[in-house]
């Protein structure tokens, strides 16, 4: 996946850590980074769909990290939730701005998320956004076989684009349908 590399490159499987979140008993998240993080890049792997508690407790991860001294402070999203609200009219929500501000807001500077549906997405985010491609990983899933035999399907229009990355990473020739 291209970029990726530049956010694992260098690291050991001692880098890795979880952050302890805990709910008090009247439903308040409380959250503790358990090693050092002062002056060091952070990735923080989460979600921020369903809504309903994983942004917060993102968010409040985020933020303990940012205060707790990291000099950068990346989210890893599989899936960015909210790129569907990526254009709007003025009485309508604008989900993507709203949850970039809020990320902006607890300490985050970046999100690296896998195949972004919207061209726009990043503007919108108002963050630095590093879409990763699966293609080169879904193409080495398809049996060597099978490739000459391939038509790929897009279920609509926006979906070309990353039909055609996993045709061409298979070496597949045929037009996408």
């Amino acid at each position: 996946m291209p970029g990726y590399e530049r956010f694992v490159s260098g690291l050991s499987r001692k880098s890795f850590t979880r952050a302890a979140v805990r709910r008090f008993p009247n439903g308040e998240l409380f959250t503790v980074v358990p090693q050092c993080v002062e002056r060091r890049r952070c990735v923080v792997v989460g979600s921020i769909s369903p809504p309903a508690g994983n942004i917060e407790r993102l968010t409040l991860v985020a933020h303990t990290l940012r205060r707790s001294g990291a000099a950068r402070v990346t989210v890893l999203l599989p899936y960015l939730a909210y790129a569907r609200q990526d254009r709007a009219a003025r009485s309508e929500s604008l989900g993507l701005r709203w949850a970039g501000e809020l990320l902006r807001a607890t300490g985050v500077d970046e999100v690296l998320c896998v195949d972004v549906h919207s061209k726009q997405a990043a503007d919108v985010l108002g963050l630095t956004l590093t879409s990763l491609s699966p293609a080169e990983l879904l193409a080495g899933a398809l049996p060597p076989p099978w490739r000459s035999e391939v038509t790929f399907v897009a279920p609509d229009e926006g979906a070309v684009d990353r039909c055609s990355a996993v045709a061409r990473a298979a070496g597949v020739d045929r037009p996408v349908v």
